[in-house]
């Protein structure tokens, strides 16, 4: 019966691993369409480079998080499960809070500069903080380890 059992510990763990892979990969692309958009359609002077930098960052964050769910269930001495899941939630909170920052900054400009173009961006952002929030929430769930 204990190793049924193992089996099926390994077996939901590789399922969580694909479902929250599969929900990063989807924050990084959305994060990389309006880093497109806005790079391609907003004037220098709406303070978009920040935006872009942001999220640039929280890209990183996300390919460093899914390198980490790679590492699980491995045999890394170095650093064990409980270390690679707390190194995940660290990566994608700090996801969130460039994604929180690139909003709140847009929300800025939006209050001195009433453009169409930046209402757009600032919803593709929006939407980019929408998808952080819920691949952190996923992780939680999947993995239980968020306070």
């Amino acid at each position: 019966m204990a190793k049924q059992d193992s089996i099926s510990q390994s077996a939901r763990i590789q399922n969580a691993k694909q479902v929250v892979k599969a929900s990063f990969s989807a924050a990084i692309r959305t994060a990389q369409a309006a880093n497109s958009f806005a790079s391609k359609t907003s004037p220098a002077d709406l303070g978009v480079k920040d935006c872009i930098e942001q999220v640039s960052s929280a890209v990183d964050e996300f390919n460093d998080s899914i390198k980490e769910l790679g590492f699980l269930g491995g045999s890394d001495q170095q650093c064990n499960d409980d270390c690679h899941l707390s190194n995940i939630q660290t990566y994608v909170s700090t996801a969130l809070t460039d994604s929180s920052d690139c909003t709140d900054g847009l929300d800025d400009e939006l209050k001195k500069h009433k453009s169409s173009t930046l209402v757009t961006i600032r919803a593709k952002y929006g939407g980019l903080e929408n998808a952080v929030k819920n691949s952190l929430s996923l992780f939680c769930q999947q993995f239980g380890k968020c306070k």
